[in-house]
């Protein structure tokens, strides 16, 4: 599955960490409390917290984050 490979490739997935089939997770990624969508990528360097991957960006999802 995506967050085995993430995990395996040396992604760092927090707590609550979801990736959907056929997405892609760079290896040097960081996130916590994300949702990766099927088929999106999450780029390397990448550093989320709190949001979902869909649509080639970023949702932040706390209270007051950018839509």
């Amino acid at each position: 599955d995506a967050d085995a490979r993430a995990r395996a490739a040396g992604a760092q997935l927090g707590a609550h960490v979801v990736a959907g089939p056929g997405s892609e997770v760079a290896a040097d990624a960081q996130l916590e409390r994300v949702v990766v969508w099927p088929g999106e990528r999450v780029a390397p360097g990448t550093r989320a917290s709190q949001g979902v991957f869909a649509s080639g960006r970023f949702v932040d999802c706390r209270e007051g984050g950018s839509a």
